[in-house]
């Protein structure tokens, strides 16, 4: 596994319960119409939440009536999704080897902490863990290039990779998926790029 990814999941391992009081306020104010396209889009209930952390957003795919499933690199986040009644699974999402087909994938804010080019190979697998009208939300962050982020006061580390227009592009060329939904949030100092993505048959 890529070091920068190590260190990005011990991060999350020992900053579980922090992170999820910081997170509160972002999921209170994530943008309802956005939840709304994706699953107006959806043609069956079954969602894989892809980096899930401690499940905040599968909370508000739940209440939506869907059947989520969790899955994260991080021991104590898979803990916290398990305990919230989730069906939750342990893994390196690069390396993604799962039973059955989803009707959507939700991938907020995760594919951020892996490299580009571990970006794209994971998304060319994508369309292979979905069933054939299957759809993909997308959470990345606008900025230029990648950085390595201290958690504030203190020695553990995160890895980002950002986003711009034409980088997205070149994400998704080749990976069997359109865009077909797009919007921005901005909570703070950094703009989400929102996607939704089909399956191309």
């Amino acid at each position: 596994m890529c070091p920068k990814i190590n260190h990005t999941i011990r991060t999350y391992d020992a900053i579980h319960d922090l992170y999820d009081a910081e997170t509160r306020d972002f999921w209170e104010k994530f943008p309802a119409v956005t939840v709304r396209e994706f699953v107006s889009r959806l043609h069956g209930k079954d969602v894989l939440n892809l980096g899930s952390g401690p499940g905040r957003d599968s909370l508000i795919l739940r209440g939506q009536g869907l059947n989520v499933t969790c899955i994260d690199g991080s021991k104590e986040m898979v803990e916290m999704t398990s305990k919230l009644g989730f069906k939750s699974i342990q893994a390196d999402i690069r390396n993604l080897n799962l039973a059955g087909l989803y009707d959507g994938i939700w991938a907020y804010s995760s594919l951020i902490h892996l490299t580009y080019d571990e970006s794209k190979e994971l998304l060319a697998k994508i369309p292979d863990l979905l069933r054939p009208d299957g759809i993909l939300l997308l959470g990345l962050i606008e900025g230029e290039g990648n950085e390595t982020r201290n958690v504030a006061g203190s020695s553990y580390l995160r890895y980002f990779e950002y986003y711009g227009e034409k980088k997205v592009e070149s994400l998704f060329h080749g990976t069997r998926m359109k865009f077909v939904y797009y919007d921005a949030f901005k909570p703070g100092n950094h703009t989400y790029l929102n996607y939704i993505l089909e399956k191309v048959p």
